[in-house]
């Protein structure tokens, strides 16, 4: 078996063991606030399930292919490995560092958000200032910032009726402090 499927099959069981960890938590909770981990939770364990029966099923069988089809899929693998050796650049300790520090300094800023602002208003914040960051466009940045912001809206706030967190600054002004 390569490396690559033993540590698909160990992530895999490791997800499908933390979202069991979740479930068998959630159950300590009161009846609403169970409602959210397990919304998350039963979707992720089947997932993390199929992939890793699919992992140690192995591949499957090629389907049969044209000659036309099986050219051009040869004719990409050919360009895919030639774009990939020419974007391979080994990073040194201090550019991985580095690379961990960014991202750390995204989920720190996320999480410092969510607490000042709430997950309403930072989630499509923080997708545009995010993607912005990383060269996509105004377009793609709106789109995909509204896209997240409607989907949790619609499941948690109107379809599970779950009250999401309600910021630091709205309570410090409902306070009038």
């Amino acid at each position: 078996m390569k490396t690559k499927d033993k540590m698909e099959i160990f992530f895999g069981s490791v997800l499908i063991c933390f979202f069991l960890a979740v479930i068998i938590g959630a159950y300590q909770y009161n009846t609403k606030a169970r409602l959210m981990p397990l919304v998350i939770a039963f979707p992720c364990i089947i997932m993390a399930s199929i992939q890793l029966v699919s992992v140690l099923r192995g591949k499957k069988k090629k389907k049969v292919i044209s000659i036309e089809d099986e050219m051009f899929q040869k004719t990409m693998d050919k360009i895919h490995v030639e774009v990939m050796e020419e974007k391979k650049v080994k990073r040194t300790d201090r550019e991985e560092a580095i690379a961990l520090l960014k991202a750390a300094g995204w989920v720190m800023l996320y999480v410092l958000m969510v607490y000042l602002f709430g997950f309403l208003i930072t989630i499509p914040v923080f997708t545009v200032i995010f993607m912005r960051s990383q060269d996509d466009g105004w377009v793609a940045s709106v789109s995909t910032a509204f896209g997240l912001w409607a989907t949790i809206y619609l499941v948690f706030v109107v379809i599970a009726k779950i009250s999401l967190y309600d910021a630091l600054i709205f309570r410090l002004l409902a306070t009038g402090e």
